[in-house]
Formats: structure tokens, C-alpha cells, sequence
């Protein structure tokens, strides 16, 4: 794993995980971009100093083929910015490791398989945010190689530091930008950054390594609202995509081409029938070209419709295929995995009005099957889910789904993580319910080794009480 495919596994993550974005339609690309440059830098700043004591691992450049270990690899001439390391090689997160490996006691090794165990998570532990949390991601903002929370809402992001054993030191705000919210190395020097839309356009802000972030260029897209990075012509450089709301019921989208170095080039919007919900980028083909499925409602018609749209990539940065398909229900957010075993990417989508999730099979050609419904319903007091993801949770290489699931009387005891572990055939074992969530849930649900004990723990975000609840998985 080459640096920057690093911070694209991050950011695949956190758009399926942050389940506040939205989806839209609308034409593929048809002019070339246009040069619009960087305009007006934000000028605020706010920057915690690193703790005292604390090595920076990003003094001194990692060499990675000098056999000595230097820079922020983990092992030599591995992890940090350099390739993925070997199994038997140390590590500090799985990011370390290659994509089929974990990081288990600090080595990278394949992931524990546990036919038969009993899947369990711990009861959450609060953290203090800050601020009522919309959005959140798990990724390295330190430079120390272990994940983080990063948090933003209406006070700006913050960030809790992990310590590596499923803890985290207290929330520090590190810049005062609202909006939603995309992670990448946006100019490739092996730092962490991030874009933020400011419903006047979009702020691009530099990481240090070092919990820090420096102003950078802005882009003026007027009613931005939601915003993923991705690349989408494969020259190693993170792109966005941008969508918002016209101000008269519609949408659209645009793309920013990154150079490599931070700034980008900006494409001509384009008009979508509703403004966005959810957007993400995935490779519905398997053939290595990204692809943008987007979800919104459609203002143009009557009738309360959502339509999927599915914007198939041609590896340049441009859309010239369309797939468009009307849905009854929501489902959103939604993420995505094989869950049936036949090779094809699909869809998981929340459905809140009837409390459950509805599974949309993948063809492998970018389209997708009639919604198939799983239902949560298993108590009076279950509500609808806020956040959903798929990830394998109990360590049998199968997917399953989690999600954030509110009390429809707003009791904190009925606000619960729901689990529905996979069968391996695109069907679900019955639903499991974990660790109260004190206040109620937002739209968001991260799964991510926090431990080094190679199972996947859970993240989810309190908007009442300001705070997420971290559960540790607790499968043998």
C-alpha cells in the first residue's frame, strides 16, 4: 500500500461510515474543467500543541527502500507512508498492513477468524465531543500511526486522540470550520488533511501531523453541502466531488480535480432534480474506475420518491453513463460490500420509516436488484436506524450490518447499536442489540480496530449529550 492509497482506504471509510451525506443526480461531465484557482484562504486557525514528550514521526522523511527504520514507518522500509508491511512485520494500526491483514499486538498478522464465537460488544464508554456531533471519522490526524476520532459539528472538528487500547484523551478543538467534511493527503506529503464545505464553497485545510491544521486555498461553490474525496482519473492525486442545493428545490454537483499539491481545478456544475442526501464513491465494475452513487429526493415530482443515481466512471474524472432508479422507500444512509459472495458490490440502505434495512443486490454492472427488506423491528420501543455500516464484526469473513438505532419515544435506554450478523448468502442471522446509547444517536457509525486486537470496535456519535460512545468488540 503506497501512501496515498493510505488515505483513500481512510476516506472510503469514513463516506460510508459518516452517514450524514447526500445523494444527487444529474449529467455527466461534457466540458472541460475549468481553471477557477484557489480563492480567499480562510484565515482562521485554532491548533492544539502536541503533548510534551511526544515524538514527532514526521521530523525526518521515510526512505523507504534504505533499510533503516526512519520517518513514520513501522517496521523498516514499511507501514506509515511506505508499502504495506508483511505479515510477522510490526505495525501501530492495520493501515500498517496489507489490505487482507490486521494489526493484532502490534504485528501485522491475518485477521482472527472465530467460527462458532459469540459476538459481543462491551457497554459504550462516553466521551465528551465538545459540540452536538454530525459527523465523525477514524483516521491518523497525529502523526502517531494509531486512529483517531475526529469529530465536527456546529462548533468546528475536534479531535480525540487514541491511545491505541480502545481509549481516547479529551476532545481539542483544532479548527473552527462547520460543514461536512472529507480526509485525504491532498498534496501528497504523507499529512493528513482536510476539505470542509462552508455553504459558500469549499476550505481546504493542511494537516501538520501533529493534530494541527493550516489554512489553505478556498473554492467558491455557492449552497455546498455535501462533499467526498476520491480519485477519480487514477493519477494518485485525491479529488472531490461537491453537491448542494440551487436555492430553488434542485441540486447539483460538481468535481475538483486535485493536482497533486493541494489546490484543484474546478469543474461547471451540474443540475440534479432534488438537493443531495448521500454521496459515495465506490467501483461497482471492478474495473479499478471509481464510480459516484448519489441519493435524493425528487422535488420535480409530487409523490414523496427517492431516486438512486448511479454516475459510472470513465477513469478521466468525467460521468458519461448514467443509472437512474426510483425507490419507494429511503434508504439512506446506505454503504456498501459483496454480502451474497458473487463477486458484485451492494447496496445497505437504512430505512427509518419502516425500522429496518433494505439490501439493493449488485449486478456488477454499476446497477442494482429491487430492494430486499430486514427487518429491526423486534421491540415496541425500536426506532428507525441513524447510521449503518458493514464491516465483518465477528471474525467469520462474512459482512454484517450494524446500525445506530434511536427509541422512537426518545428513552435512552431503547437507543441501542443494532447488529444483524451475515450468513455469507445475502441474508441475516436475527438482529442483536448493544450498549445504551445515553443520549440519541446521530447519523453516523464507525468500525475500526481501536484495541490492536485485530476485531473491529464501534464508534457511534450522542447529539444530547454532546459526545460518541466507543464499544470495544468483545467476540471469543
Amino acid at each position: 500500500m503506497n501512501r496515498q492509497s493510505f488515505f483513500e482506504d481512510h476516506c472510503g471509510t469514513l463516506l460510508i461510515a459518516s452517514a450524514l451525506f447526500a445523494g444527487c443526480g444529474g449529467a455527466g461531465l461534457s466540458q472541460p474543467p475549468e481553471d477557477l484557482g484557489p480563492q480567499n484562504p480562510p484565515t482562521d486557525l485554532i491548533a492544539p500543541v502536541r503533548d510534551s514528550g511526544t515524538p514527532d514521526l514526521f521530523s525526518q522523511e521515510a526512505a523507504c527502500h534504505d533499510g533503516i527504520l526512519d520517518g513514520n514507518e513501522s517496521d523498516v522500509d514499511c507501514g506509515g507512508c511506505c508499502g504495506a508491511c508483511q505479515n510477522g512485520k510490526r505495525c501501530r494500526a492495520a493501515t500498517d498492513c496489507e489490505p487482507a491483514s490486521a494489526c493484532v499486538s502490534g504485528a501485522c498478522a491475518p485477521p482472527p477468524v472465530c467460527h462458532g464465537c459469540t459476538f459481543s460488544l462491551d457497554p459504550a464508554v462516553s466521551y465528551s465531543a465538545g459540540m452536538e456531533p454530525e459527523g465523525a471519522a477514524l483516521a491518523d490526524l497525529d502523526g502517531d500511526g494509531l486512529p483517531d476520532v475526529i469529530v465536527w459539528g456546529t462548533g468546528g472538528i475536534a479531535m480525540l486522540r487514541g491511545k491505541g487500547d480502545g481509549t481516547f484523551l479529551a476532545a481539542t478543538l483544532v479548527a473552527p470550520n462547520f460543514g461536512d467534511t472529507a480526509f485525504g493527503d491532498f498534496d501528497r506529503d504523507c499529512l493528513l488533511d482536510v476539505a470542509v464545505t462552508s455553504g459558500s464553497g469549499v476550505d481546504v485545510l493542511r494537516g501538520t501531523g501533529q493534530g494541527q491544521l493550516q489554512p489553505g486555498p478556498s473554492y467558491a461553490l455557492p449552497g455546498s453541502q455535501r462533499l467526498i474525496a476520491t480519485d477519480l482519473n487514477g493519477d494518485g492525486a485525491l479529488d472531490l466531488v461537491v453537491s448542494g442545493n440551487d436555492g430553488n428545490g434542485g441540486g447539483w454537483f460538481a468535481t475538483l480535480m486535485g493536482r497533486g499539491d493541494g489546490t484543484f481545478i474546478a469543474s461547471p456544475e451540474q443540475p440534479l432534480d432534488g438537493p443531495p442526501d448521500q454521496v459515495a464513491a465506490v467501483d461497482l465494475r471492478g474495473k479499478g474506475l471509481m464510480d459516484v452513487v448519489m441519493i435524493y429526493r425528487d422535488n420535480k415530482v409530487l409523490a414523496a420518491f427517492y431516486d438512486l443515481l448511479v454516475l459510472l466512471g470513465d477513469g478521466t474524472g468525467a460521468f458519461p453513463v448514467r443509472q437512474n432508479m426510483t425507490l419507494m422507500d429511503e434508504v439512506e444512509p446506505f454503504a456498501f460490500g459483496d454480502v451474497n459472495g458473487d463477486g458484485a458490490t451492494d447496496l445497505i440502505g437504512a430505512d427509518r420509516q419502516n425500522i429496518g434495512v433494505e439490501l439493493l443486490l449488485g449486478n456488477g454492472d454499476g446497477s442494482f436488484r429491487s430492494p430486499m427488506f430486514v427487518d429491526l423491528q423486534r421491540s415496541l420501543v425500536a426506532g428507525g436506524p441513524e447510521g449503518l455500516l458493514v464491516a465483518d464484526l465477528d471474525g467469520d469473513g462474512m459482512l454484517d450490518v450494524a446500525s445506530a438505532v434511536r427509541d422512537q419515544y426518545n428513552q435512552p435506554a431503547g437507543n441501542t447499536v443494532s447488529v444483524v450478523l451475515g450468513n455469507g448468502d445475502g441474508t441475516f442471522r436475527m438482529e442483536q442489540r448493544f450498549g445504551a446509547v445515553l443520549g440519541v444517536p446521530a447519523q453516523f457509525i464507525l468500525a475500526q480496530d481501536l484495541d490492536g486486537d485485530g476485531r473491529k470496535d464501534i464508534v457511534v456519535g450522542d447529539r444530547i449529550n454532546n459526545a460518541i460512545g466507543v464499544l470495544i468488540n468483545g467476540t471469543r
